[in-house]
């Protein structure tokens, strides 16, 4: 009964551990509309994909076919994460 008492306070303990660690990493940095070019219409065939390597390759952090912009047809729009400073 002793060990089994044990390895769970340990089980628990590394979990508190870990938890704590790791609070203060950041899910996603902010994009701000500044930094949010869209820049080109995408077609059917276009696809994410197709848009993303579009913009990585001008030197964006990435993109996607956003359907909120543009007429018919979804426009490829180019980001940049806006990274704060943050000091802890």
């Amino acid at each position: 009964m002793d060990t089994t008492k044990a390895s769970v306070t340990i089980f628990f303990v590394l979990v508190l551990m870990i938890s704590f660690s790791s609070y203060c990493i950041l899910a996603k940095p902010e994009i701000k509309k500044a930094n949010y070019q869209c820049i080109k219409p995408c077609s059917r065939s276009y696809g994410n994909r197709i848009c993303y390597n579009y913009c990585t390759d001008h030197h964006f952090a990435g993109g996607q076919c956003d359907v909120t912009r543009g007429g018919k047809l979804s426009q490829c729009c180019c980001y940049n994460y806006n990274i704060k400073d943050n000091t802890f």
